[in-house]
């Protein structure tokens, strides 16, 4: 025993041991080996961060796109739909505008022809304006009189088929309607008109219908005509360039004009 401990003595020491491994692994050194390791750790877990992260937004825009394109298409067909619905609706409204315009003119020619009957009816009248009333005046003989008086013509009871007063204007004697038997009767009494205005103070005019009478205030309103009339059952205007035109109640006057 005694030999092998005296052979030991020059032997590595326990210190010595501690003390080499102290030396190998320095305080710096191991600072900077801890350091690469959690770095590389942190890399390491960056990089399955990253990749989660990635396939989770992958993941979520595909789901996303998904529903988006399923909204898309539910827009895409509901959009189709309503065109349909609006050229369904452009045939329909295009049809009542067809129909009003055809039923408007059906209804402009269907006044238009009411109007010429209404007015051929009335070519053999003459309206008195401004006649006084006279209390259980009788018209039959109060007329040939004054046309006697006033034009020397005589006229026979037969050539009068009707007399009578209208409604007229409050406060002024209304209106006296005379019809004749025919124009050889009635030409010569309105052509003497200006001697009625100067002698008796009433004005004798044709008998214009309503329609008429509205065409001819409206001709006289506008600025391209210079004067508007009745003549022989049909309204005339005449432009401010002297050129004579004939007038229907359904014409457009600008396009008349123009013309």
């Amino acid at each position: 025993m005694d030999e092998i401990k005296q052979c030991l003595k020059g032997s590595i020491s326990k210190a010595d041991f501690t003390s080499a491994i102290a030396d190998l692994f320095k305080k710096d050194d191991l600072t900077e080996i801890v350091s690469t390791i959690v770095k590389k750790l942190l890399e390491n877990v960056k990089e399955d961060l990253r990749k989660e992260i990635v396939a989770e937004c992958e993941r979520v825009a595909k789901e996303r796109t998904g529903e988006l394109t399923d909204r898309l298409d539910s827009l895409e067909f509901e959009n189709h739909q309503l065109r349909e619905k609006l050229q369904e609706a452009k045939k329909e409204n295009d049809k009542m505008r067809s129909d009003m315009n055809s039923s408007d003119r059906r209804s402009k020619l269907a006044s238009a022809a009411t109007n010429q009957t209404e007015q051929y009816s009335r070519k053999f009248n003459i309206k008195i304006l401004g006649l006084e009333e006279k209390e259980n005046e009788c018209l039959r003989e109060r007329i040939p009189n004054l046309v006697k008086e006033v034009t020397k013509i005589n006229l026979d009871k037969r050539d009068i088929v009707a007399v009578h007063r209208i409604p007229g204007r409050q406060g002024q004697p209304r209106p006296v309607i005379v019809k004749f038997w025919s124009l050889d009767c009635k030409l010569p009494i309105i052509k003497k008109r200006k001697d009625f205005k100067q002698n008796k103070g009433i004005r004798l005019v044709q008998d214009v219908t309503k329609m008429n009478t509205e065409l001819i205030n409206k001709l006289s309103r506008h600025q391209e005509i210079d004067s508007a009339w009745y003549f022989n059952g049909s309204v005339y205007g005449k432009t401010k360039s002297g050129k004579r035109i004939k007038f229907d109640i359904c014409d457009e006057i600008d396009s008349k004009i123009r013309v």
